[in-house]
């Protein structure tokens, strides 16, 4: 519904690491057709952290990189799609994106969350959250897998809520600026027999 039930800061602008990616699989989702193929770049594979295996030279569906994007939270698979569409031209779309949504507090610098300058507040990443359970349910199925594979790669959900009763959806992240960060999306039990959807994301966090 919208509703906020408890918040603390909510307007408050912090960097928010990984949980760019959702936006990163948004965009991505939006201007990619399942016949799109990347080819992953030296200068993507030489991105700080995870990589979600990939190699340099190997040619991959652009849709097969949201997997390790979302379940490994590949800083590798966000760099290779943004370059594949125009890394300036997809960074744009990203910013555009967060306009389109209301999320006027939110603004990107790259495609990972590794920048600082991607800093957004719990108001509008919850928004996000809200968004993407109404209109983009597919997204939020990917980062609930327990693992997926092609012919090439598997790649496992290293999400720490994915086990959790409930869950159906979220994104976490961690840099040294950003501390711990977290969307998260439960389904809790309400009365007898129905269920409610919320929406808990936590900037800034010493422990999620």
């Amino acid at each position: 519904t919208g509703e906020v039930i408890i918040s603390k800061n909510q307007d408050k602008k912090f960097p928010i690491a990984s949980i760019s990616k959702l936006m990163t699989a948004l965009v991505a989702k939006e201007i990619s057709d399942e016949n799109n193929i990347a080819q992953v770049s030296k200068k993507a594979v030489a991105t700080a952290g995870s990589n979600g295996n990939l190699g340099i030279g190997e040619k991959i569906k652009t849709e097969d990189l949201l997997y390790p994007l979302l379940l490994e939270s590949s800083n590798d698979a966000a760099e290779v799609l943004a370059e594949h569409f125009g890394r300036d031209v997809f960074i744009k779309k990203m910013n555009q994106e967060a306009q389109r949504l209301k999320m006027s507090e939110t603004s990107y610098a790259d495609p990972s969350g590794l920048s600082e300058k991607n800093q957004s507040t719990v108001s509008d990443i919850f928004k996000l959250a809200g968004y993407l359970n109404q209109q983009k349910k597919d997204l939020l199925e990917i980062t609930i897998k327990r693992s997926y594979s092609n012919k090439k790669h598997s790649w496992s959900n290293i999400n720490q809520f994915a086990k959790k009763d409930g869950y159906f959806g979220g994104k976490s992240g961690y840099t040294d600026p950003a501390k711990q960060t977290v969307v998260s999306l439960f389904n809790l039990p309400l009365g007898q027999t129905g269920y409610r959807p919320i929406a808990i994301t936590l900037l800034q966090s010493p422990d999620r």
